[in-house]
This record gives C-alpha cells, structure tokens and sequence, in this order.
C-alpha cells in the first residue's frame, strides 16, 4: 500500500471513529459510574480540592477509588463548554480515538499498512469498546486502552532502535498516566508491553528490554506517588478504604458473585472476528514461529488468562488487550483476502470495510435509540436540609443479606435516574445510617428479610415512598431521605 492510500485510509478510520464515538454523546443522559466521575469533577471545578478529592455525596468524606488525572481533564473542559454531558465524555472519546489510531500503528508495525487501518476499524465498532462503560461514557477504561496500545505501538516500532531516547519517554509517560487514571495501572501497562518484548527475536529484544527497564523507574514512582501523598494525608483512612476495599477486595474476594463463573471473558466478552483471528495467529505462531504472530497470540492469552483467575470479573477488565486481538482480526481477514486475485481482493477487502461501518453504524443507531437526547441541565431538585440549595440525589441499594440487581433498579427507575442525573450504588449498613443521620439527599432501596432490617439501617420511623420487585422476585422498599415533597 502506498504511503498516500495509507494516509487516505488513516483519516477515514479517524473520521469514522470519532463519529461513532461522538454522535449523540453530547445530549445522552448520563448514567451509571460516569454520574460519579461527573459530579466529582464539577466539585474540582466549582472549588474543590485537586488532590485530595471530597467525595460527592457525603460531607467531610473523602474519594480514594481513583486517581484525579481524568477528573482534572473533565474539570478543565467543564471550565470551558459548562456543565454538559460532554465536558465528562470528551476525553474518554479522544483517548478512545487514540487507541484506534495506536492500533492501526501495531498493526502496521506487526504486519503491514492494510492490516493495521482493518485492525483500526474492527476495534472502532466493537461493542464492549464502545458501549460496556468504554469510549461513549464518561469513564477512565478507553483512557487505558488508549495507553496500553501506545506502550505496544512503541514496543513494535522501530523507536528502540533509532530513537531509543523517545521511546522510553514514550513508555515512561504512558505509564505513569496509567496510574494517574487508575491505581498502579501502569503495573498492567507495562506488563502487557513487556510480553510483547519477550516475544521478539533475541537480537532484538535486548533494546526493547533495556528501554522498558528505563522507563520503568519513572513509571513505578508516578504510579506509587499519588497512593503516598494520600496515605501521608489521611493515614489509616486511605489505607482501609483505599488498599483493603479497592484493591485487596477487589481482586482477592470480588465484588459481585455474579463474576465469579471461571474463564469468563472468553465466552462472553471477546467478539467472534477478535475470536477467529486468535485462533489464526495461534495456528500461525505454532507454524512459523514468527514474533509477530507470538505477540498477538500470546500477549492476549496470558492477560486474559491472569484477569480471568483473579474473582473480579469485570467486563472493562479485558479491555486493554483489545488493539491486540483486533490485529489479529485484522491479520485474519486480510490472509482470506489475499487468496483471491489482486482485483478481487481490492472488492474483498473494500467489502469487509463497509460491513464493518455498516457494523458500527447500526450498533450506534441502537445506543441513540436507548439512549435518546435530551435538553440537559443541573438537577433543580432542592434538598430539604440545604434549602434553596440543589441537590445530588444519591440512589442506593442496601439489603442485610441481599444486595439489589443494579441492572433491574436502572431499568425500572430510569426516569428517575435521568431526572437526577446521579448515581445507583451498593452500599453497606453503616453508610446508610450515616446518610440518613446527615440528611444527604437520597432515594434508598432495600430488600428486607426481616423487621429488624430497618432499625438497623436507621429507616424504622420513616415510611416508604414506593415499591418494585428486586432481585429473585423479592420486594424492594423505597425510602426518601433528605428530599423536600416535591421530589418524593
């Protein structure tokens, strides 16, 4: 492919991902995890501290579950455009273009230009990239897609070799934003570009290697500086919330028992093209032995192997090995083509592309539809403890044994979460009790399997405003906390 038909191509994938991205993103109701980092980046800008995060519904309570680099980026547009949807989705969309562009860089690098604008396209439509809290809500996990397939971009370069100086400052950098995004996530940055070096040839692996293990100083402090300047302010409060609930939970005992099937991501999270081409470079790699086929067969196998052991099971988690697998559709669909005559593989390949677009613009038809536009603006509803103050609605779902199925609530209720714009969570007992001993603005759900549940929670002298059916058919009580009548 000639260098002028690439550029013509890598302007196309651009342009065709930034629309899927970005279409409608502007008006769609905020929903989910992005009202959390919204509303945490409004209080950065409205005042707040940008280190030491207040958190959003509770007074005095501070927020550890995630470094503030993404926050002060939303901050900052919310600055510029207000508050709107897309001053919290614009930089997940641009990093999420990122990726598809660092993607058809791997792909070029690993193969050839072709393979790298198909690679481009098959991870600008897949739905888990797109939809599963990826590039069209305001989240961190298109953000580490993004750096994970830059460190891989310059891995398969030849920057180790010519321009080892910008290499390393390359992977240093991405790295380091990695764990400002998300705690110690240059840890897995690194791990998956550090796979990728192992694979290549011995002779050139060495500059590869020593890259890396320069950069990985860099890398290592900024991921643990942001943990120290908390731990150094808040003492044991960071440590329990932050190493005990965040990560030691997360990772050893899970979060939900629903993510605990083995082998999950496998069945239900790799698309069938990303499927078919690891199973092409699989039969390549054990043909020809070729490095390339190594990274993208092995890279992807050992990451997803190592997240699927852990009890955490979360869709976002195998997401960064994503650029690898779409290379490998990539690869897969231009060796079928190359099995034809030049002119029909020209038909072929152009054949593939508008399937693809066709793929992705009717997936984005299906999300404006879910998720129509709407004339944005701040919640209005006051809060009886702050009169003549807005409020931001917490909706939370508590049960003594049982916790409520988020995904029934936020179907249910969705006028309710659309006319908030706030955020469902699981919370336990004690959390609960502190909300209603402080009167934050909320709307309680809890499934009772006794009358003692109640008192416990602090609700007993509060009658419910409403009733739905939760989890296993068991009844869901609504309580009001905090809120004048009009918002009941």
């Amino acid at each position: 492919m000639t260098s002028t038909r690439f550029a013509a191509g890598f302007v196309v994938v651009l342009l065709f991902s930034a629309f899927v991205v970005f279409m409608g993103s502007a008006t769609a109701p905020i929903r989910n995890d992005e009202a959390v980092y919204a509303l945490l980046a409004d209080r950065i800008h409205n005042g707040g501290d940008w280190l030491y995060l207040q958190h959003w519904w509770i007074a005095d309570q501070f927020y550890f579950d995630k470094p503030p680099l993404y926050l002060w980026l939303s901050a900052a547009t919310e600055a510029v455009i207000g508050f709107q949807p897309l001053a919290f989705r614009l930089w997940s969309g641009i990093f999420a273009c990122g990726a598809v562009l660092c993607t058809i860089a791997i792909g070029r690098n690993l193969h050839n230009a072709a393979i790298g604008l198909i690679a481009g396209l098959v991870l600008a439509v897949d739905s888990r990239f797109l939809y599963s809290l990826g590039a069209r809500d305001g989240v961190f996990n298109s953000t580490i897609v993004f750096f994970g397939a830059a460190a891989l971009a310059t891995i398969t370069s030849e920057w180790p070799r010519r321009r080892p100086l910008l290499g390393w400052l390359c992977l240093a950098l991405c790295g380091a934003a990695a764990g400002w995004v998300k705690p110690l996530n240059g840890l897995i940055v690194f791990a998956i570009a550090g796979a990728a070096a192992l694979c290549l040839p011995t002779a050139e692996r060495r500059p590869h290697v020593r890259m890396l293990a320069l950069a990985a100083g860099p890398m290592v402090a900024a991921n643990l500086l942001w943990p120290l300047l908390q731990w150094i302010h808040f003492g044991d409060l960071f440590v329990a919330r932050f190493v005990d609930v965040n990560l030691v939970t997360r990772f050893v005992e899970g979060l939900d028992p629903g993510h605990l099937r083995p082998w999950y991501y496998y069945s239900t999270i790799v698309q069938p093209a990303m499927a078919l081409g690891w199973l092409a470079a699989a039969w390549q790699f054990a043909r020809r032995r070729r490095s390339a086929d190594a990274i993208v067969c092995l890279v992807p196998l050992l990451y997803l192997a190592v997240i699927s052991l852990t009890p955490s099971k979360l869709a976002h988690y195998a997401v960064p090995c994503f650029p690898l697998l779409a290379v490998a559709a990539g690869a897969l669909i231009w060796q079928l083509a190359s099995l034809l005559t030049s002119k029909w593989r020209t038909v072929a390949l152009a054949a593939v592309a508008i399937a693809l677009g066709a793929s992705g613009l009717y997936k984005l038809g299906r999300d404006l539809e879910a998720r129509p536009a709407q004339n944005w603006a701040r919640p209005e509803c006051p809060a009886s403890a702050e009169p003549g103050r807005q409020a931001e609605v917490l909706l939370v779902g508590v049960s003594a044994l049982d916790q409520l199925e988020t995904k029934l609530v936020s179907r249910t209720l969705q006028f309710n979460l659309r006319r908030f714009g706030d955020r469902l969570r699981l919370v336990d007992a004690p959390t609960v009790r502190d909300i209603v001993q402080r009167q934050v603005p909320a709307l309680i759900f809890v499934t009772r399997i006794g009358d003692g549940d109640l008192a416990e929670l602090g609700l007993a002298d509060l009658p419910p405003i409403g009733r739905l059916r939760g989890a296993r058919e068991k009844p869901v009580e609504i309580f009001a906390v905090g809120l004048s009548p009009a918002c009941s």
